[in-house]
């Protein structure tokens, strides 16, 4: 049986979702929070109704995904974890790199980090989650989603802020999409100016 899991890591949390393919049905989906808290919470619905709840801490993203990965099989979700054949990424940051979806390759993992600074609270925590899985489910196809790829084709007059032009050049100051609001490297900048 061929599953997808589609994956959205945030700062604390890992959310998820598996369906089964080509169906689209979701077989399980859960959260698992407060990663590097003294005490995580791991939450898994499935089946009919069945639910799997507990405290339990999650020192990284990468133990969060192998708890992750261990309870789908744990709980029969799962008989082998090659049946997920493949990984979606929900990314916050893709800049002016990715307007589009991004089969994950080394490449791609090296622009999400350099983009870390457009969404510190998320890009470092997504590229964590990619790593780990990547770790488990070597052969599994993974494409990451960016949420900045929506605004990607704004057109200028729009995605430039009123501001000089060479702080779009310098620092890619523009409206990306994601959050609304200037964040990383170039506010930075900006407030020096």
């Amino acid at each position: 049986m061929s599953k997808t899991i589609a994956i959205n890591a945030g700062s604390s949390t890992v959310k998820f979702k598996l369906f089964d393919m080509p169906s689209e049905a979701v077989i399980a989906e859960g959260n698992l929070e407060r990663i590097g808290l003294e005490m995580g919470h791991a939450k898994i619905k499935y089946g009919d109704g069945q639910k799997h709840e507990e405290d339990t801490p999650f020192a990284s993203h990468e133990v969060a995904v192998e708890y992750l990965l261990h309870q789908l099989k744990n709980l029969g979700i799962v008989a082998d974890y090659n049946e997920i054949d493949a990984v979606g990424h929900r990314i916050v940051a893709g800049g002016e790199y990715f307007k589009d979806s991004a089969v994950i390759d080394d490449k791609v993992m090296e622009q999400i980090d350099a983009l870390s600074e457009y969404a510190p609270l998320h890009n470092p925590a997504e590229l964590q989650g990619i790593k780990a899985f990547k770790e488990v489910l070597p052969d599994a196809f993974a494409v990451a989603v960016f949420d900045t790829s929506f605004h990607a084709d704004m057109p200028k007059m729009n995605a430039l802020y009123s501001t000089p032009y060479e702080w779009y050049e310098k620092f890619g100051a523009r409206r990306y999409g994601a959050h609304g609001r200037v964040t990383g490297m170039w506010r930075r900048e900006l407030l020096k100016c």
